[in-house]
Formats: structure tokens, sequence, C-alpha cells
């Protein structure tokens, strides 16, 4: 047999309803549709489906502010905002649109307030809430419960209740709960608003149970953002991210139990699996599996960790770069390490501005200040095959100079450090830069011809050698060592 399709009027069922012959067929009915629309049985389903919510105040001027002009009350004295929502037997709208608007400034003389407000035409509304910032907040923080109008049919309310006299938790970007959206069990599995868009089971519950104060948020997956509270811009995608945040914006998860001891942390970016599920962090960037995933304490902000099991035993380290698969993985407390290379670990598990790139380039004194800087840091010492440099540059072994042969004039330049010369075929002039352009520079003038051709090194316009205008040598095989000084060149 075939039944019609009837869509009831929202303003007397406000909901999407199928009839059949024998009357309504309930959320939770199971149908299947041939040519027509039959209704084979009846069969309790543990899904639902509801994408009808309640709208929110949503014209300019519907909610106005005005102050009572009764005298003294008992509001505190300053700018307060306020805010009005609709609610239902399941859930509450977002605060009215402009609510920035609605404001007033009481004074020690005019300390009461009129708030006038519109009734619903939706059947499922029962009443309106009032929410109102302190005196001198802005008008997206601090918005706690004023009143409760348990009627949709009173238009006004008086205010001449203090800040200390609110209650509640602080609420602003906040979901429209007044629907089920799709759930399985009662638990909501998507909702998708202006404000936040979730996807999954026992996502973002808080959200839902109406205790957090979010906007912005995006969650994908199964157990994600379950304990957030405040905050915004979070993005969630995943199995169990972010699990534990209660507060802290702009954070991103993606992945399998994915930060999971951050609290309070704001500006993460994880990604992976097992990442930094162990300690509480700020600004930091993990990718990877198990990176940072040992260690039950400490604070590891700043940090980036790339690879897999990099940092793996940090219980604290902070602002250290970590790159590479298990790099720094027995790293515990440094600060400002840098370690770029598989395999790679630290000479120290805790001293402070260490360097390994490779296993071969080490470094000691890295910049340690929460500033920015160009500025070289003098307390830095490289060492090259040494793991311990006590100076400035300390080479564990051989160094190479690139040599150029020369058999004419020519201009020394950053291409070599030494140069072999031969003036068999007449004599050379080796002319150098300006001081200024080749500062704290070593050149090294090698003569190897006999006879009477010289080779001689010519400073730049009036500059000179250790006050001479020119050097020249003498002899087969002579060496002149040179380095630029601060105004003029000296032999070495």
């Amino acid at each position: 047999t075939s039944y019609g399709i009837k869509i009831d009027d929202q303003a007397t069922a406000g909901a999407f309803s199928i009839y059949t012959g024998t009357g309504l067929v309930q959320f939770g009915d199971d149908v299947t549709m041939t040519d027509d629309l039959h209704v084979e049985s009846v069969i309790t389903s543990n899904y639902q489906i509801d994408l009808n919510p309640v709208t929110k105040i949503a014209t300019t001027g519907e909610v106005t502010v005005a102050l009572a002009g009764v005298g003294a009350g008992n509001v505190d004295v300053g700018l307060h905002y306020y805010n009005v929502t609709y609610y239902t037997a399941l859930g509450e709208t977002e605060f009215h649109t402009k609510s920035s608007n609605s404001n007033a400034t009481t004074t020690a003389g005019n300390g009461q307030v009129d708030i006038t407000f519109p009734v619903s035409s939706d059947p499922r509304v029962i009443g309106r809430k009032i929410y109102r910032t302190a005196a001198g907040a802005n008008y997206y923080t601090g918005n706690l419960l004023l009143a409760t109008i348990a009627d949709n049919t009173t238009t006004t309310y008086r205010d001449n209740i203090a800040d200390s006299g609110r209650t509640g938790t602080t609420k602003y970007f906040h979901e429209n709960t007044t629907h089920k959206a799709i759930s399985y069990d009662g638990v909501t599995m998507m909702s998708a608003t202006a404000d936040n868009t979730v996807f999954g089971a026992n996502n973002a519950t808080t959200l839902f149970a109406e205790t957090a104060e979010t906007a912005k948020l995006t969650c994908f997956g199964q157990g994600n953002l379950g304990k957030l509270t405040t905050g915004t811009n979070p993005t969630a995608l995943g199995y169990s991210c972010f699990a534990n945040l209660t507060s802290g914006g702009d954070n991103i998860g993606i992945g399998n139990t994915v930060g999971n001891a951050i609290t309070t942390g704001a500006y993460n970016v994880l990604i992976g699996r097992n990442v930094l599920n162990g300690q509480n962090a700020g600004s930091a960037i993990a990718i990877g599996y198990m990176v940072g995933g040992a260690s039950t304490t400490g604070v590891a902000s700043g940090n980036v960790f790339i690879g897999t099991t990099s940092a793996y035993l940090t219980n604290g380290a902070t602002y250290c770069t970590f790159i590479g698969h298990r790099t720094g993985y027995n790293v515990t407390t440094s600060d400002y390490s840098i370690i770029i290379g598989a395999w790679c670990d630290l000479p120290s598990a805790t001293a402070n501005g260490q360097l390994n790139i490779g296993c071969v380039i080490f470094g000691t004194g890295m910049y340690d200040t929460n500033a920015d800087s160009s500025a070289p840091h003098t307390v830095g010492k490289i060492g090259i095959l040494n793991n311990a440099p006590l100076s400035t540059l300390d080479i564990g072994g051989s160094t190479g100079l690139l040599i150029s042969n020369k058999t004419a004039t020519f201009t020394a330049d950053v291409a070599a450090t030494v140069y072999i010369c031969d003036a068999t075929g007449g004599a050379i002039i080796a002319n150098l830069p300006t001081v200024a352009s080749a500062a704290n520079r070593i050149y090294t003038f090698k003569r190897i011809n006999a006879g009477a051709n010289n080779i001689t090194v010519t400073p730049n316009g009036a500059q000179t050698i250790d006050g001479a205008a020119a050097l020249a040598t003498v002899n087969q095989y002579d060496t002149i060592r040179i380095i630029a000084g601060a105004t003029e060149w000296h032999v070495i």
C-alpha cells in the first residue's frame, strides 16, 4: 500500500514528520523507499535525525537595553553588555544577533536596567535566558546567567542584580542545542553550525552539555576535545585528540591519541600517533609516532619535534628543535637544543643549548633567550668531529683549503684562500679587495717560479699592508700570508 508524505507546519509541530494511514511514523522507525513510500515494519532504531534547531533572536534591535531611571540600584557601576537566548526542553539557542549593541552604563545614581526582548513563534520555546557581563568587561567575556524567564510571553525584565549575583559558567560562543542533529543512543554524532562543526561519537561533549564556551571548533572522529570549556579555533581530526584539554585556543591535533596530557596549552600543532601524551605543552609542533610519548611529567612548550620517537624521554625540555628519526630519544630536560639527523642524540641529556647535526657538527652555548635576535651569540662554540668544543671553532680532524693556481695578474676573491702563483711568463700583481668587504679574511700567496719575476700583493686604493703600499716576494717559494683588519691588511 502506498502512503503520502506530509510536512508539518513548523509553527504547530516544529519538525519534519511522515504520516501513514495509521498515524505518525516516529523518529527511530525504519522505513524503506521503493516506487512509493512504504512502511514495511516499525522497528526501533538507535539513530535519530533532528536537523531543525530553534532560530536565535536574529534581528538587530529586537533586544533593547536602557537605564531604568528609578535611582540607585544593585547593578555594579560601569558598562554592561546583555545577551538573550531562547531555551526549549532540549537546550538553548546562541546569543542574539548584534548582542554587542545591547549595553548600558550604570552609575551610582542610576543603577537599574530595563531589558526588552521578543517572544518566539516556535512552539518548542518554553522560556528565555538573560546573560550579562561584569562591569567594564568586553561583550564576549564573562557572560554569566542573570535571569531565567520561564515562559514565552514576558517581554520585559528589570535588572537590579550585582555582578556577584550572576550564576553559571562564562558563555559567549556556544552551540545551539535545541535540536539533536544526528545522534545515536542519545549521543550527538553530527552538528554543523556557523561556529562549530562536529562529526563523530563523543566529540566535544562539553559543548553539547552547554558547559563549554568555544568558537570555530572543528572536530571529526571519536573522543576528541571532550573536556574543552573555553578556547577558540581548536581543530581535532582522529581519535582521542586533546581529550583532556580544558582551555587554550588555536590547537590542531590530527591522528590517534594526540596531546592527551595537554590541559591548558595553546598554539600546538600535533600530528601522528601517541604524540605528546605525557606532558602539558604550548606552542609546540610535534609530528610522528610516539613523539615525546614516554614521559608523564614536565611542560614541553615551544618545541619542534619531527620524527618517529623523537624526544621520546623528554620530561620538560623547552624550545628545542629535533628533526629526524629517533632524534633526541634520550634527552630529558635540555632547553634550547638543536638536533638534525636520524638517530642523533645530545652529548648530555640535561644540559641546555646543545647542537648535533648528523653527529659531525656539535655545539654548545646555543641562543637561549625568549626574544627575537640576529646578533651573534658570543658564548657559542662549534665543534667539527668534536662534541665538547672549547673554542669558538674546535676541529677534531683535518682541514682543507681551496687552492687557485695563477699565472697572470688577478684580484683575490671569495673563491679561494690560497693562491699558487707562477710568474715564469711575467710578473704577477695580486690585487686585494677592500678591507671593508673582506673583514677578517685570510689570504696566502705562494711564489713557485725561479728568476727575476716577482709576485706583488697590492691593496685597494690607498689602503696598505702593515703601512706599506705593496708587498712583494723576493725568492722562489716565498710566501705572503695576510689578514684583513679594520682599516688595512696585516702580515701574519
